[in-house]
């Protein structure tokens, strides 16, 4: 299950975006909500959700000063805008940091809400996926370096190599004192 927390000033849209869907049965729970950017961040900080659904305009810190922060902090989270204003400028903010969506909140309904939820899990887990590939590659890449590191000091114990050119060249290659 993926966790969720809701940003926005006003309780009433908080309320109708946690009673919107059966969120466990899309594999989803709503792990917290916030009034605005600030009590978000403090939630960030305690209990870090995959997906933040927030609202633009708020006071004390907006959703695009929150965008910013999480793209900046936890750029593995994902975010899905939503405001009651077609303000240009925070459509344009919110997804070039990266929203999965600007959703406007009366366009809001459950099948746009479960459409951005499973947009924004696709590309959790691509992420996922693309950094547990890239951490295996960098054990291979050790474990391939420490082979050869070991290869190297075998042939210099067995006397096998004789160049002196081509042993320095493998000391600094192979990054050995």
């Amino acid at each position: 299950m993926l966790k969720v927390l809701i940003v926005d000033d006003n309780a009433l849209s908080r309320t109708e975006l946690k009673t919107m869907i059966d969120w466990e049965q899309h594999g989803f729970y709503i792990s917290g909500e916030a009034g605005h950017g600030a009590h978000a961040i403090q939630h960030l900080e305690k209990d870090e959700p995959d997906i933040v659904i927030t609202d633009m305009d708020m006071p004390v810190m907006n959703g695009t000063a929150l965008i910013d922060y999480i793209e900046k902090h936890f750029p593995h989270i994902r975010v899905i805008a939503l405001s009651a204003f077609d303000h240009f400028e925070y459509v344009r903010h919110s997804m070039k940091k990266g929203a999965i969506d600007y959703v406007l909140k009366h366009q809001l309904n459950a099948g746009v809400l479960l459409e951005n939820l499973e947009a924004a899990r696709d590309s959790l887990l691509k992420y996922r996926s693309e950094r547990d590939k890239q951490k295996a590659m960098q054990i291979e890449i050790l474990n391939g370096r420490e082979a050869l590191r070991q290869k190297f000091i075998l042939q210099l114990l067995e006397g096998s190599l004789t160049e002196t050119e081509q042993w320095e060249n493998n000391l600094i290659a192979l990054d050995i004192p």
